[in-house]
């Protein structure tokens, strides 16, 4: 399937990961990429579903805990997002695994799109500093461009 994305063939790679998902429900990968190449497709309910659906089979699961998180926190359409219960997986995520950057980068998120502007703008300005967390290059970038947005009084959107 990541062969076939990468190649631009979005929608045969949709149909791969979704028949190993039928296969295996549990996967986590597959999950994680039908999700990103629905949302590419704009098919922001579709990905809700799939991140939901594994987030039953896999409640503690900090990766597709921290996805819904963000999909809730940030999605295009205001009938897709719910703020609150953003915040509290992301919470809880932040509780399972205070090392997994993405799970304060949903918090922040989460709490921007609660109105709590400030707050968010603390969680990651906090989380840049951490020592206990792997920031790469492209994620400081990306949470740069967080801050500003933040800044600007506007909730992070994808």
């Amino acid at each position: 399937a990541t062969v076939l994305s990468r190649a631009g063939r979005d929608a045969e790679a949709g149909l791969q990961l979704k028949r190993s998902l039928q296969l295996d429900p549990r996967q986590i990968e597959p999950r994680l990429h039908l999700a990103t190449l629905l949302i590419r497709s704009g098919d922001a309910p579709a990905a809700l579903a799939v991140v939901e659906e594994g987030v039953r089979i896999s409640p503690r699961n900090v990766r597709l805990t921290t996805r819904l998180a963000w999909l809730l926190a940030t999605s295009a359409t205001d009938m897709h997002r719910d703020g609150p219960r953003a915040l509290e997986l992301a919470r809880q995520v932040v509780v399972l695994d205070p090392t997994y950057p993405a799970a304060h980068e949903s918090l922040a998120a989460a709490l921007a799109e609660t109105g709590n502007l400030l707050a968010a703008i603390d969680v990651l300005k906090a989380a840049r500093t951490d020592a206990r967390l792997s920031l790469g290059e492209s994620l400081l970038r990306r949470w740069e461009e967080h801050l500003q947005v933040l800044h600007s009084g506007h909730p992070l959107r994808q």
